[in-house]
């Protein structure tokens, strides 16, 4: 049985969904909320954390809670980037470098092995979307580094 604060969210997630409630506005305050639901503020304030955390709401101190533009989702299957945002491009450096440090420790590796890190980055025309860094060690890493032709809407930079 779903408790107050995942009913509460799942009101205000439906609202936002469905447009009622639009990127940008502002949320009532947590103590009309809270009567609104018949609630404590502790539990509207759950609620709204719950939003938060879904990036669905964001908090502006001394402000209130706003509604956030809905971000586009892309979804990944079997490696393969299903094409729902055509505009976004990839760029791909390559570096070599040595294991040190926490790198290291986080890839299990002997101290100094050599390894190909690949930083990616992906671009809404000149806004970045997202950023990745991939280590492998240099001995697995491919012979021929990525092109443009083997990522969708990719472009590389050595």
């Amino acid at each position: 049985m779903p408790t107050l604060r995942d009913t509460i969210a799942e009101d205000l997630r439906a609202q936002i969904t469905a447009g009622r409630l639009k990127p940008g506005d502002r949320l009532p305050s947590e103590p009309k909320l809270a009567a609104h639901y018949k609630v404590s503020t502790p539990t509207v304030r759950q609620a709204l954390a719950l939003l938060q955390a879904e990036g669905l709401i964001e908090k502006s101190h001394g402000k209130g809670n706003f509604v956030r533009p809905l971000l586009r989702r892309i979804t990944y299957t079997s490696g393969a980037r299903i094409p729902l945002a055509p505009e976004l491009q990839t760029t791909i450096r390559t570096t070599n470098l040595r294991a040190r440090g926490r790198l290291r420790t986080l890839l299990r590796v002997p101290a100094n092995t050599c390894l190909t890190e690949f930083h990616c980055t992906t671009y809404e025309g000149e806004n970045p979307r997202s950023m990745a860094r991939i280590y492998i060690p240099r001995d697995l890493a491919p012979a021929s580094q990525p092109d443009s032709a083997s990522w969708p809407n990719g472009r590389t930079a050595g």
